[in-house]
């Protein structure tokens, strides 16, 4: 039983979610009086805590910079500039004394920021339990060594395909899937805590034995993304490449039924309503310093570098995302239990009050599966 308090340092509303969880409940879990494992009792924290709306998780896009050219990619942007390494620590600092817990640093690709390890030493000595996203190009024998010292609580690395030529298609480099197995023979042998996950991309379903059986030969089990919807400007830059339903329902029970998963990803705040962490428990800051309620969900936002503190940010945005998620219908659809709906998948969609054509198509075709 991993020891929850050794890596958490107090912070000034760490209280409130002791008593929010329940003080015993906690004592019986770090005891092992109960039988729960550490990934049960984080999401036990994650939705106690958005009970009583207190932001223990944080997501921190800390640029829009890539080393790939992804065509479906909602943020890569090379054009812009990210903010400083003060900013990114003061952001840290504020999410800390709001209650932070747990963090997710993404990108664009985290590694390319130069400062990558002097940002992430100073979230880890906070006592942040950190998960890391990358698309695995680009980490150096330094960055290894700082993971080694103060380990994530996992990498998750995007598998784009199980070839090179697959690679080529979707990210634009030649010899991607050559450099991603050199990085997992790297992660493996200085044994960094790393998962795979992969996306719902027509050249990548055409090889989805060929990534299971490959991931099975790696020992590792292989997560994956169940939407991919348009940029955050509404644009879908992967025109052809999305799967239509039916496809999508087959790349996702393949894959859940070689590992023996449940219909569940590594995402973190894009799930629904009543269980979405999105402005109750947790918040996305963009690389510009935005706060916004998921990856996907661009607005409401605001910047967290004004005269508010992060924490009135948090609440402020809250506030705001629950009037915009009210009375929407898809509450009362009869396809409801299936689908994967949200506000955010709704806004990209078209509109975050109505239906969208491609996530009802899928909820019928899930549906009548019964999975």
């Amino acid at each position: 039983m991993i020891k929850f308090q050794q890596n958490v340092k107090k912070s000034r509303y760490l209280n409130q979610i002791y008593k929010t969880i329940n003080l015993h409940d906690i004592i019986l879990m770090i005891s092992g009086g109960q039988n729960l494992n550490y990934r049960e009792l984080r999401s036990k924290i994650i939705n106690d805590a958005a009970k009583a709306n207190i932001p223990v998780l944080g997501e921190f896009e800390l640029t829009s910079h890539c080393n790939l050219a992804c065509k479906m990619c909602y943020v890569a942007d090379n054009s812009t500039k990210d903010l400083s390494t003060k900013e990114w620590k003061k952001i840290f600092f504020d999410a800390f004394n709001s209650g932070l817990l747990f963090a997710l640093l993404t990108g664009g690709e985290i590694f390319v920021r130069k400062d990558f390890i002097e940002l992430y030493n100073y979230l880890y000595d906070l006592g942040v339990r950190i998960t890391l996203f990358t698309n695995g190009m680009f980490i150096s024998d330094e960055i290894i060594e700082t993971l080694k010292k103060r380990p994530p609580e996992y990498l998750a690395i995007t598998v784009y395909g199980g070839t090179n030529e697959t690679y080529e298609l979707i990210t634009c480099d030649k010899t991607g899937f050559t450099k991603l197995n050199n990085t997992l023979d790297k992660l493996i042998r200085n044994q960094i805590n790393t998962i795979i996950r992969t996306i719902p991309l027509k050249p990548i379903f055409n090889e989805i034995d060929l990534i299971i059986n490959w991931s099975k030969t790696r020992n590792l089990k292989l997560y994956h993304a169940q939407y991919i919807g348009p940029t955050r400007t509404g644009e879908f830059l992967h025109e052809g490449l999305r799967l239509e339903p039916k496809d999508l329902l087959t790349f996702t029970r393949k894959i859940e039924e070689a590992f023996g998963i449940e219909s569940k990803t590594t995402e973190t705040t894009s799930v629904d309503y009543k269980t979405c962490a999105a402005l109750r428990s947790g918040y996305f800051i963009n690389y510009e310093g935005l706060m916004m309620p998921c990856a996907m969900a661009y607005k409401p936002a605001k910047s967290v570098l004004g005269e508010e503190s992060l924490l009135e940010v948090f609440q402020t945005l809250g506030k705001e995302l629950k009037n915009l998620e009210a009375d929407i219908e898809c509450l009362t659809c009869k396809y409801n239990n299936a689908c994967i709906q949200c506000y955010a998948r709704r806004m990209l969609e078209g509109n975050s009050h109505t239906c969208a054509s491609y996530l009802k198509e899928y909820a019928k075709v899930k549906g009548a599966f019964k999975i």
